[in-house]
């Protein structure tokens, strides 16, 4: 498998390359860092000149057998491995004696190659497949190389390979662009020179890759003499705090995100710094404060001090997070979460609320139904016939009250002295105030929309597309799958789940990670079996891929898939594997 394209706009990166060179040196290299920092961008930079293996990681590759089988077809090119002995290789039982797997890979190997196991973070700890990645990292064979990114501390046992000197660890730091980088990436992306502007976009992005990047598109569009004034307008763009929102701080600990608050608002501070009198001193800081500052969402200001970098300084500013992003007029309530998307539950403060504390069934009940209704009121009058359908509704007031008021405790806890939940009632309606409450589907269907809006104008929508597919665990309230009243809301956002999914495998493939487009498609066709052009797509990749005995299964499944709804398969292959010319996805 090959590196992920680089993407249109792209400087050279000397220094940074150089960086990689010395660290790819010893046996590991370990490169952690925050979302957005640019760790595959700038590894598929290096690999240019590089003999390299690549293998992106995903939570699919806790799976010992499709991790070891992905990790063999990208190795492929490196090894002495004819394609009849491959696919006859039991594969799943070699990876479980990771010793024995690893001196197939000693015996095959040719030559020198580098292999990137990119986002490693993805295995889980004990893992078999983790087990795998420690022992490739301590058996490796001479000719062979490992470079690890992670967005967190991966779960790998390598402190004693760090003891004897093998591991290079490299954090955040190389990654962040200076201002005459940031004036070359601009310029590059917007057309014109954009030396000018250059230091105020470093200062508000700090050199961070992805911030930089969603800079440069919130101006593109603006004429170059309004770039100051637009830089100058706001908090900053809306994508970056959308950016900054979902894929940094919803990954982030209780612990990390209250440090990072904490730094963020330390008084008597201008701007992002944090230093002056008063500020944390490195040595005082936890290790939670050390393990921000090597991936790159902490840093160190003049003079030592700690601050927490300026595009989640802006976010944490505006309340995009937390309940800070749900506070109303009115008075704060607890912070309460919805969790639609494969099942029910109410996370309150961070913990799902009991079963203990839901002291009537109905009140769990009414909350989906408002939910539901996504924020439209419904009438007294609905909810009674939907609560108890075979009553009379003069006899169901009183009941409907004390439903709502079970639904309310469970809703604010201890906390209901005083506090404004989201359930709101008048004499008529009862409705759910979604501007309190964070709703899963919700954030899912807004996000997702984006993602598929970035990806219908051509540019590169992976990380958003990628995202949003995270936030889609399953049906709408699968626990109510045959409820009519839950109906369109589970088809609206199934229906779009399948489109970030044909979105995904676009992109991937034109990324040029065929594996990762093959991932996606097969996901794809998981969620929707009988859809005609994932088939025949996948079949597609598979192929370019060389991976004929799959692809031969995969045509297989796609007729007898097709007749089963009795519809004829729009493409006959001639006997053998077909190969394909059509990519994956719609259009």
């Amino acid at each position: 498998m090959l590196p992920p394209a680089l993407p249109d706009a792209c400087v050279e990166r000397p220094g940074l390359v150089a960086v990689l060179d010395a660290a790819v040196r010893r046996r590991v290299t370990l490169l952690l860092a925050g979302p957005g920092w640019g760790k595959s961008t700038s590894l598929a930079l290096w690999a240019r000149s590089n003999p390299v293996a690549w293998l992106t990681v995903d939570e699919d590759h806790s799976d010992l057998g499709r991790f070891a089988s992905d990790l063999l077809l990208a190795l492929q090119p490196f090894l002495d491995l004819p394609e009849a002995v491959r696919e006859d290789l039991p594969v799943l039982e070699l990876a479980r004696d990771a010793a024995a797997f690893v001196d197939v890979l000693a015996f095959a190997l040719r030559g020198q190659a580098v292999l990137v196991l990119d986002d490693v973070h993805h295995l889980p700890e004990q893992s078999a497949a983790a087990r795998l990645v420690e022992r490739l990292c301590s058996r490796a064979p001479g000719g062979l190389r490992i470079v690890l990114t992670a967005r967190r501390e991966p779960a790998l046992r390598l402190d004693r390979l760090r003891g004897r000197g093998h591991v290079s660890d490299l954090d955040a730091g190389p990654l962040r662009m200076d201002p005459a980088t940031v004036a070359a990436f601009l310029s590059s992306a917007l057309g014109a020179p954009a030396g000018g502007v250059a230091e105020p976009v470093h200062r508000c992005t700090d050199g961070w890759p992805a911030a930089v990047r969603l800079t440069a598109d919130a101006l593109r569009g603006t004429p170059p003499h309004s770039w100051p004034q637009a830089l100058a307008a706001g908090p900053g763009p809306r994508l970056m705090l959308r950016y900054v929102r979902e894929e940094v701080l919803a990954g982030e600990s209780a612990d990390a995100l209250e440090l990072m608050a904490g730094l963020a608002r330390q008084p008597g501070v201008t701007g992002p710094e944090v230093g002056g009198p008063g500020a944390a001193e490195p040595e005082e800081l936890p290790r939670a404060a050390d393990d921000l500052v090597r991936r790159g969402l902490v840093a160190e200001a003049p003079g030592g001090a700690t601050r927490v970098v300026e595009p989640i300084r802006r976010c944490l500013a505006v309340g995009t997070t937390g309940a800070a992003a749900r506070t109303t007029a009115g008075r704060a309530g607890p912070d309460l979460a919805f969790h639609t998307l494969g099942g029910f539950r109410v996370v309150r403060d961070g913990r799902a609320v009991p079963t203990t504390e839901w002291k009537s069934a109905k009140a769990r009940h009414l909350l989906k139904l408002l939910l539901a209704r996504r924020g439209r009121p419904a009438s007294r009058e609905q909810l009674m016939d939907f609560l108890w359908p075979d009553e009379a509704p003069e006899r169901l007031g009183n009941r409907l009250s004390v439903v709502l008021s079970a639904a309310r405790a469970a809703l604010l806890g201890d906390r209901r002295s005083g506090a404004d939940g989201p359930l709101v009632a008048d004499r008529d309606v009862i409705l759910l105030d979604l501007r309190r409450i964070d709703v899963d589907v919700e954030r899912f269907l807004e996000q997702a929309a984006e993602a598929l809006d970035a990806d219908r104008r051509g540019g590169d929508a992976l990380a958003l597309l990628s995202s949003a597919h995270r936030l889609y665990r399953g049906a709408f309230l699968a626990d109510d799958l045959y409820a009519e009243w839950a109906e369109p809301l589970r088809e609206e956002a199934h229906s779009e789940f399948l489109c970030v999914l044909h979105a995904l495998v676009r992109q991937a493939e034109r990324s040029g990670d065929t594996t990762l487009a093959i991932r996606f498609a097969l996901r794809l066709l998981e969620h929707d079996a009988y859809d005609e052009q994932a088939h025949i797509g996948l079949i597609g990749l598979l192929t370019r891929a060389g991976r004929h005995g799959e692809a031969r299964r995969r045509y297989g499944t796609y007729t007898a898939q097709m007749r089963a709804i009795g519809v004829t398969p729009s493409y006959a292959a001639g006997g053998g594997a077909p190969a394909m010319r059509r990519s994956a996805g719609p259009g």
